[in-house]
């Protein structure tokens, strides 16, 4: 099944389930004007279930369970909640993506940011897992990693770069273009 939806105003938790049992039965959700802007958490709850962005931005004050599959688009993702995480088996990347956490976004996976990538506010906890950034880094909050396998890849193809006033874990360059740092690292 396919469903549109248009809510201009605020939701508080949506999820999103395709029938896994025989017939499979997907269930695909595509946004159609205004941006989608959740004060509770976005679940994707199983292989079959779909959200399409439709280059739409997405804005999440709870926690993002992702099953299925996340269609980013050319959107903005925002996180700006409290205490937040992205858990499922599901690889979640994002177009652009800001980390707006009063307290912290806990990631479960490695995954990439295939655009730019902003720490406004808050800690963004990556554990052992590796964020691929191919775009630039504003980091005025924090983000935290094992300091081993986890961290932040910088993969671009032309020169990336590197803001902020925020605290840096592990950064890796693996574009054969650079970086250009616009201020300290800490």
């Amino acid at each position: 099944q396919s469903y549109r939806m248009d809510a201009n105003i605020t939701l508080n938790n949506l999820t999103v389930t395709g029938k896994t049992d025989a017939p499979v039965q997907d269930a695909t959700l595509s946004l159609m004007i205004s941006p989608l802007v959740l004060n509770g958490s976005l679940s994707l709850a199983n292989a079959s279930s779909f959200l399409n962005s439709n280059n739409i931005n997405v804005s999440i004050k709870g926690n993002f369970n992702n099953n299925g599959t996340y269609t980013y688009g050319t959107n903005l993702t925002t996180f700006n909640g409290g205490i937040q995480s992205i858990t499922g088996t599901s690889l979640t990347s994002f177009y652009d993506l800001d980390v707006l956490s009063l307290t912290s976004l806990t990631v479960n996976n490695n995954f990439t940011v295939n655009r730019n990538l902003t720490i406004s506010n808050g800690n963004l906890i990556l554990g052992s897992n590796r964020l691929t950034l191919l775009g630039n880094i504003i980091n005025n909050g924090s983000y935290t990693d094992n300091n081993s396998t986890g961290g932040i890849a910088l993969s671009g193809n032309s020169q990336q770069q590197v803001s902020g006033t925020g605290s840096f874990g592990l950064l890796d360059l693996n574009n054969i273009n650079g970086a250009r740092l616009y201020s300290d690292i800490n």
